[in-house]
């Protein structure tokens, strides 16, 4: 949402509010804009009505996580159409769907089943991403750093086990770059590790990292795309099942990166990858032009048109 204020302002919207339901512990970059908390346990409809009679806005933008979507909200979006507030849903909303002036899905594929019902009124695609980039890419070169992320907890306790993989098959000389998020447990290396280890404590921004490392391991989710933003030759791999499969075959036909079924065998692509300069160029060109759409702008303009229509 701070990367589509931004786009917003942008656009000539400047008179932007946030509701924010969760708890109140957020970075200075939130502080930027005016905003309102309420808790886990409140009613976010009254809230949203509260903020309707306070502010009286001409557009509200509802990103919400699954477990907040309830029986309630059709009838609040009702309420906003009859108010004349235009209503726009982000991902999760996209079963609320007739009810809503626009469902933007930040995702290149979305399946249809999820869509069944739904008015043409639902945007996806490679130019619908939200991510943010902060810094000018360049050409790609090869090197030995590789940048490894596994998300802000590690829920999937890859540290315990993925260090000692990348220590096995990986080319000596090779330094590997560990993001450790806010809320995960140290990488388990081994004291007579043949490779070279900086450990990133809960940097604030992974731009910088994403341009200097030459190729980045990660588990699939949004930083998989901001990687690919930066042209940066990467593994990805999911190890939540099946969660991930539509989204990860779509992505293997796109060749824009190599796709792997576990950790495993994600550390051989990446062994491969490092030694094949010729495809490592071509999937950093090649995701450099897939991602070269701005989705908060393109989202940003769709909201303009709302205000006008």
């Amino acid at each position: 949402m701070l990367t589509l204020a931004d786009a917003l302002s942008s656009a000539g919207m400047p008179n932007l509010r946030l509701l924010v339901q969760g708890e109140n512990t957020f970075g200075p970059e939130l502080g930027r804009l005016p905003r309102r908390t309420i808790g886990i346990g409140d009613d976010l409809v009254r809230a949203v009505g509260d903020e309707i009679r306070d502010f009286q806005p001409r557009v509200i933008v509802f990103d919400l996580h699954p477990r907040f979507v309830n029986d309630a909200l059709p009838t609040l979006f009702e309420f906003l159409s009859i108010s004349g507030v235009r209503s726009v849903g982000v991902d999760s909303l996209r079963s609320a769907c007739t009810h809503l002036d626009l469902i933007w899905i930040p995702s290149f594929f979305v399946s249809e089943a999820t869509l069944h019902g739904c008015p043409e009124n639902v945007r996806f695609g490679w130019d619908t991403l939200l991510v943010r980039k902060r810094l000018p890419s360049h050409a790609w070169t090869a090197g030995r750093k590789v940048l490894v992320l596994t998300g802000g907890t590690d829920a999937s306790g890859q540290g315990a086990t993925l260090p000692a993989l990348l220590d096995e098959q990986l080319p000596l000389g090779s330094e590997i770059h560990w993001v450790r998020g806010p809320f995960a447990k140290p990488p388990a290396i081994a004291p007579n590790t043949r490779l070279s280890w900086v450990i990133h404590e809960a940097p604030d921004g992974l731009d910088a990292l994403f341009v200097q490392c030459n190729y980045a391991l990660t588990v699939f989710g949004v930083t998989f795309f901001e990687l690919m933003q930066y042209g940066v030759p990467t593994v990805t791999f999911s190890p939540y099942g099946r969660k991930d499969r539509g989204e990860l075959d779509a992505l293997a036909l796109e060749k824009i990166c190599d796709v792997a079924d576990c950790a495993e065998m994600a550390v051989h692509c990446l062994g491969r990858l490092m030694a094949d300069d010729n495809l490592a160029a071509t999937y950093s060109r090649s995701a450099m032009a897939r991602l070269s759409g701005d989705g908060a702008a393109n989202l940003a303009e769709q909201i303009k048109k709302l205000t006008q229509s």
